[in-house]
Parts: structure tokens; sequence; C-alpha cells
């Protein structure tokens, strides 16, 4: 588990990695089980759902996917193969898809930066210079809206669910890809103005305040002054969704 979690803070948002409790535990359980042993703090997912089956004996084992789900490897412990397979599919993910004319390797490039404004700018200019690539840039820009649409997406589900630092932070590096731009995406717009609202502005009070005491929980995991001191700033936010957070973790320690 510390391995794995390690790499997934190594690689950030490039690299998703998916915990699976499959001894039957109940998730109260497995919730303790997870907190006792300080795994909480971090961007690594947890489930009781086998999301894929392998033919692996024992425990642990894992199954290593790419981003198109194909099954790459399976085993009970990782070998430097593996981590080599991470990184040629971190480096793909990185670059332009495969079969990309090279004419749109500068747009995808800044893509890849973040500016998607001047992305979206370059590989409209290349379909205008070449006719015949016309029809893969609008292809391009689809694609770099999609995936702007995805973090945006998932912006709001942060927002939704009690982490709003995280999604500002989300959002800000979205706008600032924007820069210079004088009409933003309708979806950024929107959840920027989810950010000027009162109920939102007390949610990031909040965050301020119960994130930097939930890190100190995550790297304890069952010290009941921590857990008090918790509960007492949850109940000072109550009614937010970054308190119900909080009520959460402290039921998952105690």
């Amino acid at each position: 588990m510390p391995a794995s979690i390690k790499l997934q803070e190594e690689y950030g948002d490039d690299l998703a990695v998916l915990f699976v409790e499959s001894q039957q535990a109940t998730q109260a359980d497995a919730e303790k089980f997870i907190m006792r042993h300080r795994w909480l703090g971090n961007q690594a997912m947890w489930t009781l759902e086998r999301p894929v089956r392998i033919k692996v004996d024992g425990l642990p084992s894992f199954a290593l996917l790419s981003a198109e789900g194909k099954l790459l490897s399976t085993g009970n412990h990782m070998t430097s193969r593996d981590h080599d397979l991470i990184k040629e599919e971190v480096t793909k993910a990185r670059s332009a898809p495969e079969g990309t004319h090279k004419s749109f390797k500068k747009a995808w490039r800044e893509f890849k930066k973040g500016g998607y404004a001047k992305a979206i700018a370059e590989a409209k200019k290349v379909g205008a210079k070449k006719e015949e690539l016309a029809e893969e840039a609008g292809e391009t820009v689809a694609l770099f809206e999609v995936q702007i649409q995805a973090k945006l997406v998932r912006a709001n589900w942060l927002l939704d669910n009690g982490y709003p630092m995280r999604a500002q932070e989300m959002s800000s590096a979205i706008k600032t890809g924007f820069k210079g731009v004088d009409i933003l995406p309708t979806s950024l717009t929107e959840i920027e103005a989810r950010f000027a609202t009162e109920e939102v502005k007390v949610e990031l009070q909040a965050a301020e305040k119960i994130e930097r005491l939930l890190e100190k929980v995550y790297e304890d995991g069952r010290d009941e002054k921590l857990f008090s001191k918790l509960e007492k700033l949850a109940n000072d936010f109550s009614g937010t969704k970054v308190a119900q957070r909080a009520n959460g973790i402290v039921a998952m320690g105690r």
C-alpha cells in the first residue's frame, strides 16, 4: 500500500490508484482499518467492488491498466518493468495522441502545459492554413474541449463533496489557461460564479481551518484529542460539506 501511495503522489493526476478491499470487510471496518494504517490524505481511492478480475493467487495483488483500460500487467508485487510501463503510459498521456499529424504537435504541447486558449487557437490556425487538415483541426479542438470539460466536472464534484480548496485550485488553473480570452467556456464561468456565492465562501473558510487539522489526523490516525478538535471545528461550521466530511473522518477513526 505505501509503495502504491508513493507512486500516486509522484505522478499526481497522471496516475489513478484504486485500492480494493477484497476480504469481505464491511465498509465501516474497512474505513477504520485504512485510518489506523494512515493511508488517507492522498488522492488514492478505495472501493469494496472489484473493477477487474485477475488470476493472481495471494495478497497483496495488483492490476496495471492503460489509460484505455487495457490490462498491462498483474502480479503480487510490482517489478522494475511495471514501473517502466507506468512511465511509458504517463509519457504517452502527456503527448499528442498516436497518429496525430505533426502540424498539431505544437497545439498539443500548449494544451498539456495548460495553455488552453493558445492550444485551441493553434489547432484552428493549422486547419485554416491547410485545407486537408481542416477536419483533424476540428477534431483536435473538440478533444481539447472535452478534456477541459472533464476537468471542470471534476472541479464541481470536489466543490460538491467538501473539497473547495482543491476545486478552486483546479478552476483557477483552467482560467489561467484562458488568459487574454474575452469569452470563457460556459462551465468555467459557472463554477467561477459559484465561488462568488456566500455559501461557497463559508465552505472555503471552513476548509482553511479544517484541512490543516485533517493533515495532522491523517499523519497520526488514532489521536482522540485530534478527533475532538476536529469535531469541534465541524460543529463550528455545521451545515457545510467540509464539516460533513470532517465528521465522517472522525467516525472512521473512532
